[in-house]
């Protein structure tokens, strides 16, 4: 059952649609013919249990939030083209980022993520890499396209590129280099040199990937930088291996010191071995000097 009193600012004008407190199908068919609501409802839900759709019961509630969601993402890219190639705000990655790791997997996955703006362009090309990326069912090729040539976006196509997935397939990577190569005048370029060094990749390989001939703006200052960021991300890794060091000698010796210290065990077979319950009286240190005096 849903509270409808609880469901934020719009729970006024909700509560005027769909009863106080329903079973969410019966929420569901009352805002049938209002997508805007329903989608708000959904939203709003899920933002307070992620764990709502591992329940097999809401499969058919599942599909219809992705419909809704991908619905209002493509609108939305189609007013604003830019946030295609970053959609860091985008509702949409951030509920397939939350579900799909989870093992949820809707029906309408791949048909609900497929709308395009033209015969050759897919409106949710980020979107759609990442859902055929997590769920494995697309090849490297068709994801690495998604990236660099549908949303235009080098640094996430570098990313792919010298991902596991991506270094299985050997000519993605020169593929990235020669579009790069062939656009922009050469900015492209930089800007793949400078996000393989964020990612960690061999500047000397890059550098060498580049076809002879190429004008790099700012190469010199590319590479200092990324060799200057490999040797800070060097000395930090140093200082935390030596870190921990320190600490696993200190507790390798703490546990040694524990195994060495000798413990006072009750022997319970001594209980009353002198004259029924009476308890035997322990020797005073005098006595146990005098005794080991007789044996010496």
């Amino acid at each position: 059952f849903i509270k409808v009193a609880g469901l934020g600012p719009a729970a006024s004008y909700l509560s005027s649609l769909i009863p106080s407190s329903v079973p969410l199908p019966t929420a569901l068919s009352a805002l049938k013919d209002r997508p805007k609501e329903t989608l708000y409802l959904l939203q709003t839900l899920f933002s307070r249990n992620p764990e709502m759709y591992a329940e097999q019961a809401l499969n058919s509630t599942l599909d219809r939030h992705l419909d809704l969601l991908a619905h209002a993402q493509a609108k939305r890219y189609r007013t604003h083209p830019r946030d295609r190639s970053d959609p860091a705000d985008s509702p949409l990655l951030a509920f397939l980022k939350s579900t799909l790791p989870r093992g949820v997997r809707p029906a309408s996955l791949r048909q609900s993520l497929s709308a395009r703006l033209s015969p050759t362009l897919h409106a949710l090309p980020l979107e759609l890499a990442y859902a055929l990326s997590a769920t494995s069912t697309g090849t490297p090729r068709e994801i690495l396209d998604l990236y660099l040539l549908e949303a235009a976006s080098v640094p996430l196509a570098v990313r792919y590129a010298l991902s596991p997935a991506g270094l299985a397939d050997p000519d993605l990577w020169p593929s990235v280099v020669s579009h790069c190569a062939l656009s922009n005048g050469g900015s492209s370029l930089a800007t793949l040199l400078k996000s393989a060094a964020a990612e960690g990749a061999d500047m000397c390989d890059c550098v060498r990937s580049i076809p002879e001939g190429a004008r790099v703006p700012g190469l010199k200052a590319l590479l200092l930088e990324a060799v200057s960021g490999y040797r800070s991300k060097v000395r930090g890794y140093e200082r935390a291996k030596g870190r921990a060091e320190v600490e696993r000698d200190d507790l390798e010796a703490r546990l040694g010191r524990e195994r060495r210290r000798g413990r006072r065990a009750y022997d319970a077979s001594l209980e009353g071995a002198e004259g029924g319950d009476k308890k035997v009286k322990r020797k005073t240190r005098s006595e146990r000097w005098k005794a080991k005096r007789a044996l010496d």
